[in-house]
C-alpha cells in the first residue's frame, strides 16, 4: 500500500496525468476488502473526488465508494490493527459526501436502504444522507425530494425507534434547507411537507399530530441558520421559511383553540404552541435572525389566548409555558408586559385561596419576565405580594390569615433575586421588622411567640434569597455590608425606642441567628480589602468587653472571612484562646455555638500560625477537663469545644488533626465519656451543618476524611474482633464508625464493613449493640 501514500504525496504530479491516473486508480482500488487498506482508500478517495474532474468517471467512482455502504464490518476482539467499524463508516461518509457528481447515482441507492433496511441501517443511511444533501445541491435534492419524503414521513409521523426519528428530522431539515437556499418562492416538497403537517393539525388531539409538530419545529428551530456547502459557501436557509411556516400555522392553531369543545384540546393546541415558540427561540440564537412577521403581527391574539387560558385548572400549565417563551422571544411591548404581570399577579394571589398551586411555574414565568423588565415585575408584582404581609403578625390559631403570609414569602423568596427586587424586598422586610419588633406592646406569651414566628419566617425569607444570589455569585451582593448590615446589628444592639419594657427581648430569640445568618452571608462575599475594613469596625465595636449575648452577631462578622484576611490582634493564638475560654463559661447555649463555630472558622483559615494554641491549649484542655475524672457534664462541654477545634484541622490536614482525633478512642473505655467520644469521632469528617465549607471559604484539603479514616481503622478492625464476652466494649467503636461512614466514600470503607457483616449480631447482649 505504499503506492497509495506516494500518491499523497505526489498529488500535484500526478493532477498532471488527468484521467489517465484516474483509470488506474480505479483499476487498483476496485475489489479491495482489506479495513486497513479501505481506511486509506476511502481517504484517499476523498482528495481525488475534491481535486480532480471526474465528470467522464463519475460511473466508476460510484461503484468504487457505494458498494462498500452502508458499512456493516466489526472488528474482532483485540484487534491488533485498531481500524473501527465506526472509522470506516465515518471515512466512507466523508468520501461520499464529497462530490455533486455522485448525487444522480448515488440517492436511489440511498432512498432504498432507507426504505427496507434495519434500524441501525437508517440510522447509518440517514447520517450519510444529511451530509450528503448540502453537496448534492438543489438540483438533485429537488428531483429526489417526494421520494425521499415518502421513506422519512414514515420515521417521523409513525415512529418506532426515537434515535431514528430524530435522524429522519435532521434528514428533512437539510433537504428543505438545501431545496430552498434563497428567499424564493416555498414550492415543491417544502410545500407538501407543510400541507400535510397542517392538515394532521387539524385534529390535534390525535397522537399523530405531535409528531406533526416536531417536523415544523424543526423547519422553524433551523430557520436564520447556515451550513457549509462543498465549495465552503454559505447556504443560508432564511427567515422567510419560518414565516412561510407561521402564517398558516397560527390562523389554524387559534382556529382550533376558539371553536374547541373540549379543554383537552385546548392544552393540546397550547403545547403546540410552546413547542413552536421553543423552536423560535432556538432559531432567535442566531445573531442575524429576524422575528416573522406572521408571529409579529399575530402576537396580540396570541398572547390574549394564552392569558385567558390562565383561569383554568386544566390549561393554565401550558399556557405559562407559552408566556414564558415570548417573554423570552422580546417580542411584547411594554404595555404588553405590563399585562402580563397583572396576569400572573392576579393567578398568584387567586392562589392564595385556591387547591391549585402554580406557584413555582407562575414566578418562573415572571422570573424571565424581570430580567427583560424588572421595574414592571417591582412595581405591578411586588406591591400585591406585600399588601398580603400584615404589619402585626396573625395569631398563631389564624390559619388563612398565616397561610396567606407564607404564601407571599416563599413567592419573594424565589422570585426577588435580581439586583433591584431583592433591594426592594429587603428594605421592606426589614422595615416591616423593624415596625414589628417596636411599634406594639406584646402582652402575653400568645402575642410574643407569634412575633417570633412572623420575624423568624421575615429573616427566611431575606436569607433564602440572598443565598441563592450568593451562589450564583451576584455582583451587587457586597453592597448590602453598607445597606442592611448595619440595620441588623442595630436592631440588636440598640435600646428599643419605648424602652426595653414595651419589647420581646430579641437576644433570647431565634431572630438573632436569622440575623447572624444573613451578616455571615454579606461578608463571605466581600473582597479582601473589604473585609479588612470591616473587622477593624467589628472589633472596635466588640472587642472592647465580652460579647454576651451578641456573640451570634460577633461571630457572624467573622466566619465569612477570606483565609487572606488578616485578623486585626497581636497574636490569633490569644484570641482563640479567649474565645474558647468564653464559650466554656458561659450558660447561653446560642452563644456559646457561635463562640466555637468563629473559633473553629478562624483555626481552620490560620493554623499554620495557631501553633501555641494546637500544641499547648488544646493539649492542656485534654488532660485537666476531658481525660481527668470529673463530673460528666463539664467533661462533655469541654468536649464538644475540643472536638470542634480538632475537626478545623482535620479538613485542613493539620499535622496535628489526626493524632489529636486518634486521642479520643482513650475515653472509649470511660463510662461516663465513651458514647460521647464516639460521637465525636464520627461527626470529625462531616462538615454538613458547619461553618467549615466553601461558602465561607474554609480550607478543605482533598482526602482529608479519607486519610482520617486510614489511621482509625486499625483500632476499630481491632475492636470488631473481640471475643462475644468481651463484645459490649465495641460499640462505641459501632457508634464511631456508624456515623463516620455517610461522610466517606464506599471504597474507603468497604473492607472494614466487610468485617462488621461477618459479626454474629445476636452474641451481642444488648439490643442496642446488635
Amino acid at each position: 500500500m505504499s503506492s497509495f501514500y506516494w500518491t499523497v504525496f505526489l498529488l500535484d504530479i500526478v493532477k498532471d496525468m488527468g484521467s489517465e491516473f484516474l483509470k488506474c486508480y480505479l483499476a487498483l482500488a476496485e475489489g479491495e476488502k482489506d479495513p486497513r487498506n479501505l481506511q486509506i482508500a476511502f481517504a484517499l478517495d476523498r482528495i481525488l473526488l475534491l481535486e480532480f474532474d471526474i465528470t467522464d468517471l463519475v460511473e466508476q467512482f460510484y461503484d468504487i465508494t457505494f458498494c462498500y455502504f452502508p458499512i456493516t464490518f466489526k472488528a474482532p476482539a483485540n484487534d491488533p490493527y485498531g481500524v473501527s467499524g465506526t472509522d470506516l463508516v465515518q471515512a466512507l461518509k466523508e468520501c461520499l459526501s464529497a462530490s455533486p457528481l455522485l448525487g444522480p447515482p448515488g440517492m436511489p441507492l440511498f432512498i432504498e436502504k432507507l426504505n427496507v433496511g434495519s434500524p441501525a441501517t437508517k440510522r447509518d443511511t440517514m447520517e450519510t444522507i444529511e451530509a450528503c444533501l448540502p453537496v448534492y445541491g438543489p438540483a438533485v435534492c429537488q428531483s429526489f425530494a417526494d421520494k425521499l419524503w415518502d421513506g422519512l414521513k414514515i420515521e417521523i409521523l409513525q415512529p418506532v425507534d426515537d434515535e431514528v426519528q430524530k435522524r429522519a428530522l435532521a434528514v428533512m431539515v437539510a433537504l428543505v434547507r438545501t431545496s430552498h437556499p434563497t428567499d424564493g418562492p416555498v414550492d415543491g416538497i417544502a410545500l407538501r411537507i407543510l400541507r400535510s403537517s397542517l392538515e394532521i393539525l387539524k385534529e390535534p388531539e390525535k397522537a399523530r399530530s405531535q409528531n406533526a409538530v416536531k417536523v415544523l419545529a424543526s423547519l422553524v428551530s433551523c430557520s436564520g441558520k447556515s451550513q457549509l456547502a462543498s465549495d465552503t459557501s454559505l447556504l443560508t436557509f432564511s427567515d422567510h421559511v419560518a414565516a412561510w411556516i407561521w402564517e398558516p400555522l397560527i390562523t389554524q392553531l387559534l382556529e382550533s383553540y376558539d371553536k374547541a369543545t373540549e379543554q383537552s384540546t385546548r392544552v393540546v393546541v397550547l403545547e403546540t404552541f410552546a413547542s413552536m415558540l421553543e423552536a423560535q427561540l432556538a432559531a432567535s440564537s442566531s445573531p442575524d435572525a429576524k422575528i416573522p412577521l406572521p408571529l409579529l403581527a399575530q402576537k396580540d391574539a396570541v398572547l390574549s389566548r394564552f392569558v385567558s387560558s390562565l383561569s383554568s385548572p386544566a390549561t393554565s400549565e401550558p399556557s405559562l409555558d407559552s408566556i414564558q417563551k415570548l417573554i423570552r422571544l422580546r417580542i411584547l411591548s411594554q404595555d404588553e408586559f405590563r399585562y402580563v404581570a397583572h396576569s400572573l399577579t392576579n393567578s398568584l394571589l387567586d392562589m392564595c385561596v385556591s387547591d391549585d398551586d402554580l406557584s413555582f411555574e407562575i414566578v418562573s414565568v415572571l422570573q424571565h419576565l424581570a430580567v427583560v423588565s424588572s421595574e414592571i415585575v417591582e412595581g405591578v408584582t411586588l406591591p400585591a405580594l406585600f399588601a398580603l404581609l400584615p404589619d402585626d403578625a396573625a395569631s398563631l390559631s389564624d390559619e388563612t390569615a398565616r397561610g396567606r403570609c407564607i404564601h407571599s414569602l416563599s413567592v419573594l423568596e424565589t422570585l426577588c433575586v435580581a439586583p433591584a427586587l431583592f433591594s426592594r424586598l429587603s428594605v421592606h422586610l426589614l422595615t416591616k421588622l423593624e415596625m414589628l419588633v417596636n411599634g406594639q406592646e406584646h402582652t402575653g406569651s400568645e402575642a410574643a411567640n407569634a412575633t417570633i414566628a412572623y420575624g423568624h419566617a421575615l429573616l427566611r425569607t431575606i436569607y433564602t434569597a440572598l443565598s441563592k444570589k450568593s451562589e450564583a455569585q451576584d455582583p451587587d451582593v457586597p453592597r448590602y455590608i453598607e445597606r442592611f448590615v448595619p440595620q441588623l446589628y442595630a436592631l440588636f444592639v440598640q435600646p428599643p425606642p419605648r424602652g426595653p419594657e414595651h419589647r420581646i427581648n430579641l437576644l433570647e430569640t431565634v431572630l438573632i441567628k436569622d440575623a447572624s445568618d444573613i451578616i455571615s452571608v454579606v461578608v463571605a462575599s466581600l473582597g479582601i480589602e473589604r473585609q479588612k475594613a470591616w473587622l477593624q469596625a467589628l472589633f472596635a465595636a466588640f472587642f472592647a468587653s465580652e460579647p454576651g449575648d451578641l456573640s451570634p452577631l460577633f461571630a457572624a462578622g467573622l466566619i465569612g472571612l477570606r483565609p487572606e484576611t488578616p485578623i486585626p490582634v497581636p497574636d490569633i493564638n490569644e484570641l482563640l484562646r479567649r474565645i474558647t475560654s468564653v464559650a466554656l463559661s458561659t450558660e447561653n447555649e446560642g452563644g456559646r455555638r457561635a463562640l466555637l463555630t468563629v473559633a473553629a472558622s478562624i483555626l481552620n483559615k490560620h493554623g499554620n500560625e495557631c501553633s501555641a494554641f494546637i500544641n499547648e491549649d488544646l493539649e492542656t484542655l485534654w488532660e485537666e477537663r476531658i481525660s481527668r475524672a470529673s463530673p460528666p457534664e463539664p467533661r462533655r462541654a469541654a468536649l464538644e469545644v475540643w472536638t470542634m477545634m480538632v475537626q478545623a484541622l482535620v479538613v485542613r490536614n493539620h499535622p496535628r488533626g489526626v493524632a489529636l482525633s486518634m486521642k479520643l478512642f482513650t475515653l472509649f473505655d470511660d463510662a461516663d465519656m465513651a458514647e460521647n467520644a464516639a460521637r465525636s469521632l464520627g461527626r470529625i469528617p462531616g462538615l454538613e451543618g458547619t461553618v467549615l465549607v466553601k461558602k465561607y471559604h474554609a480550607t478543605i484539603r482533598l482526602l482529608y476524611a479519607q486519610k482520617l479514616f486510614s489511621a482509625i481503622t486499625p483500632e476499630i478492625s481491632k475492636a470488631m474482633g473481640l471475643e462475644p464476652h468481651a463484645a459490649t466494649k465495641s460499640l462505641p467503636y459501632l457508634i464511631a464508625l456508624s456515623i463516620l461512614i455517610p461522610s466517606l466514600p464506599k471504597g474507603t470503607y468497604g473492607q472494614t464493613i466487610e468485617t462488621v457483616t461477618k459479626l454474629d449480631r445476636w452474641k451481642f447482649p444488648t439490643l442496642t449493640t446488635r
